[in-house]
């Protein structure tokens, strides 16, 4: 695996125009919206490529030349032989063949679990609206002061440079409670027309439904703008796999998600 500089990222980015899995977190790094790493199987003319976004999700994909060194560099990377990493990572693969290579490769010392991609329906969506209301809760644009004050790990610092770069560029819906962001619905990920959402609610106001309001202010706010929101989850993640099935989100592909150890 060799470092690409910026300067060539835009190999990585004309061969993700192949990818049809989910992959607004990759381009994100590769518009440099966010400081991510970015890996190629040969510096002048690389044809796969490995990104890693600062969140800790990555993306195999591209061409298997069947370049034995990048193979094994491959195998060292995930089993962190050298200890490049320093936090772990959940890897998707692009095609599926990479799986046929990566699997037998690393052995039993990666761990597989499965993402789930989803399809936003616009008319499940409106039924489910009709029977939602947000009467009675207080849910508000996020703010600089919410944002400071939010706790989690899936919560808008991880995927933005920073507080004014989220205020400016993204947008986010909170459900206030006891003066606190029990529950904030926000961008990942945009690149128009899609939006890709993120969702934390604080560990003591859990099961209450706060999510789903979270969210649903959220879509409501895609949906007077066109943009189309987008859904993707560890399928073993039930709590997020039933709230985007309610909310309208279709499961359409589901394919394996590596745990890379540290």
């Amino acid at each position: 695996m060799l470092l690409l500089p910026p300067s060539d990222y835009a190999k990585a980015m004309k061969a993700l125009e192949a990818v049809t899995i989910n992959h607004l977190f990759i381009r994100t790094v590769l518009e440099q919206k966010v400081d991510g790493t970015v890996y190629g199987d040969d510096l002048l003319c690389p044809r796969a490529f490995y990104v890693a976004h600062p969140y800790g999700m990555a993306l195999l994909y591209g061409q298997d030349d069947g370049n034995e060194a990048f193979h094994q560099s491959l195998r060292a990377y995930f089993l962190n032989v050298n200890g490049v990493r320093t936090s772990a990572e959940w890897v998707q693969v692009f095609p599926h063949a990479w799986t046929a290579l990566l699997e037998p490769l690393c052995g039993t010392k990666i761990l597989r679990n499965t993402r789930v991609n989803f399809r936003f329906s616009p008319e499940h969506y409106r039924q489910y609206r009709a029977n939602v209301s947000l009467d009675g809760y207080k849910i508000v644009r996020t703010d600089a002061a919410l944002y400071g004050q939010m706790k989690g790990s899936v919560i808008p610092h991880y995927f933005w440079r920073n507080q004014e770069h989220f205020l400016r560029e993204g947008v986010g819906y909170t459900v206030v409670c006891d003066d606190k962001p029990a529950s904030t619905a926000y961008s990942a990920f945009i690149h128009e027309p899609e939006f890709e959402i993120g969702i934390e609610t604080l560990a003591e106001y859990r099961g209450r439904g706060l999510a789903q309001l979270a969210c649903t202010a959220l879509i409501d706010y895609c949906m007077e703008r066109d943009l189309t929101p987008v859904w993707s989850c560890r399928r073993e993640n039930i709590g997020s796999y039933k709230l985007a099935c309610k909310l309208g989100f279709e499961p359409t592909l589901e394919l394996p998600f590596y745990q890379l150890a540290v």
